[in-house]
């Protein structure tokens, strides 16, 4: 029987026997469909989230390492089926014993807290666990909150196809508060933006009342935000900094450093696209101090590449090379290859502004092989469908 027509999950185990037994399944599995670990490392060029030999043999012996959505990828490589993911991601997820005893609530703070340290893993399995217990529970709040912190953890890893989908699922539920279906629609909202679908960003932004949430600071401060960004993308720069301020002024209402740090990064951008060069070194100075403060390695990898950006702009090209220098450090340890390719375009722009010959070339070839990987993705994503649509080889039974 195949892996896909099974009808029964695997069971992994917990801990470090759990992951040895993974690490032999998917070795098992692979040899099942005739695959080398060479093989697999060829076809994830395809995808979008490539990988070598070392990260395949890794997996097989049980050390999971890498981002998520890396992982998923290689999943759906050896074509394992949905029980067995969703086995797999349970026993990867590392969740420690007793998460039984945590409300959903308190899951949800725990991914949270794990994405924000770049344990993606761990974040997504928290999650997991969360989603999972709404549906025992039969609580569409509780499936609709797991579903939102799952769209938040991996659109923070820039997985915004996997993200929108998960928001949109959670505004379809039934009988779910006014407040969730804002929350849902906004990831939403955040997830088209991100995809460059300002109209249905826009939609979905819209089917919600943004008086409605004044009492709950963060909501309006994630509304207006979002707002800010529609505005700026369609041209209305004005509009864009009076919606941003507005939701800094939520943000501070609700003491969320994070969150204030990011936004203050995007309005100094906007002041800067307004020729307010020293409002916008004041506001990402300041977004600085905040995200180093919260500790969220996301964060600060966000506003070091505004802030790098705007150093540049003002012309300040060398403090511009070292903060964006670091940020790539950073974005390259945690495994946020959407930033890491942003900042890698203004750090070749800031090499050609000092004449850093080195640095130009380097970057040239990260750039180099980061557009492989979207062209290979765009321009073959038919064939790669195709490919893996064939039906499937037999794997027996253990």
């Amino acid at each position: 029987m195949s892996d896909r027509e099974g009808s029964t999950p695997r069971n992994f185990g917990n801990g470090v026997s759990g992951m040895e037994s993974i690490g032999a399944y998917l070795r098992k599995l692979r040899e099942a469909r005739k695959q080398s670990q060479e093989d697999l490392a060829e076809w994830s060029v395809l995808t979008g989230q490539r990988f070598d030999r070392s990260y395949v043999a890794r997996q097989e012996s049980g050390k999971l390492s890498g981002s998520v959505t890396r992982f998923l990828t290689y999943l759906s490589l050896i074509r394992a089926s949905a029980d067995t993911v969703s086995e797999m991601m349970r026993v990867a997820a590392q969740v420690p014993e007793g998460a039984d005893q945590f409300s959903i609530k308190e899951l949800l703070i725990r991914a949270q807290d794990a994405e924000g340290s770049g344990r993606f893993h761990e974040a997504l399995g928290w999650a997991l666990t969360a989603i999972q217990r709404g549906i025992e529970s039969a609580s569409t709040e509780d499936q609709a909150k797991g579903l939102i912190v799952a769209a938040i953890v991996l659109g923070n890893q820039g997985s915004w196809e996997m993200a929108r989908s998960l928001a949109v699922e959670a505004m379809n539920l039934d009988s779910i508060s006014t407040a969730l279906r804002g929350r849902a629609a906004i990831r939403s909202a955040q997830a088209h933006l991100a995809l460059g679908q300002v109209v249905s960003a826009e939609g979905a932004l819209s089917s919600i009342d943004a008086s409605r949430f004044e009492s709950d600071p963060v909501l309006a401060a994630l509304y207006w935000q979002e707002a800010g960004i529609i505005k700026r993308q369609k041209g209305d720069l004005f509009g864009a900094l009076e919606a941003f301020g507005t939701a800094v002024e939520f943000y501070s209402l609700a003491e969320s450093e994070r969150d204030r740090a990011r936004l203050l990064a995007v309005q100094a951008r906007t002041a800067l696209a307004l020729s307010h060069r020293q409002d916008a070194s004041r506001l990402v100075t300041e977004a600085l101090e905040l995200a180093r403060s919260s500790g969220h390695a996301a964060t600060i990898v966000r506003v070091m590449m505004h802030a790098g950006r705007i150093g540049a702009a003002c012309g300040r090209p060398a403090e511009a090379r070292e903060v964006l220098i670091a940020a790539e450090a950073l974005a390259r340890e945690i495994g946020n290859e959407t930033l890491l390719f942003e900042i890698r375009l203004w750090l070749y722009e800031v090499a050609r502004q000092i004449g850093e010959r080195p640095l130009i070339t380097l970057m040239r070839r990260r750039l180099q092989a980061d557009r492989l990987k979207v062209v290979l993705e765009r321009e073959e994503a038919e064939a790669f469908e195709c490919f893996f649509a064939s039906e499937e080889p037999q794997e027996e039974e253990s």
